[in-house]
């Protein structure tokens, strides 16, 4: 009983209990740490499993991954797949999304949105990568979104030219 209501607490991952003679009860517990929100209403530990601590308000910036409520360890899958072929261009992601369809979509930290679809996702993600490396590194701060769904290259969705500083298309 006592070990169930340790494990009850939202940032005990596990406890494992131990009697030591005469009278004491030696209590060892694994913590769980959020590496991800999830659904914006929960959090994922590193094994893809939601928890709702009772105070988040510690927890530093994590990204937001969305998607259907049995797909959590699908999704973080892929979070740390993308992570790390991101990671050699130097960016981050902020969201990732699976729709209810199977469609993926994910947002970098500098705010450009990538849409990619179903499968086949590597190839998809491979492309953005290519023009990343051929020019679109440049080019940054003018993209607003990529659409990496197409069969045989991407497209950029560039913003307004004359978009001022509050975000508004046409503004002067």
């Amino acid at each position: 009983a006592v070990k169930d209501e340790v494990e009850a607490m939202p940032w005990i991952y596990s406890a494992s209990l131990r009697r030591r003679w005469p009278g004491t009860l030696m209590i060892t517990v694994k913590e769980q740490y959020p590496v991800a929100s999830w659904n914006d209403e929960y959090y994922l530990n590193e094994f893809g499993e939601a928890f709702q601590p009772w105070d988040s308000s510690d927890i530093g910036t994590v990204p937001d991954l969305i998607g259907p409520s049995d797909r959590a360890k699908d999704v973080l899958k892929q979070y740390v797949n993308y992570r790390e072929q991101l990671a050699v261009i130097n960016e981050q992601i902020a969201v990732l999304s699976l729709e209810t369809r199977g469609a993926w979509r994910l947002t970098l930290q500098s705010g450009i949105e990538i849409k990619l679809g179903r499968a086949p996702l590597e190839e998809k993600l491979d492309r953005f990568l290519i023009a990343y490396k051929q020019g679109l590194n440049n080019r940054l701060d003018d993209i607003q979104s990529i659409d990496a769904r197409y069969t045989n290259g991407i497209a950029v969705r560039w913003k307004e030219e004359n978009e001022n500083k509050t975000g508004k298309p046409g503004a002067t």
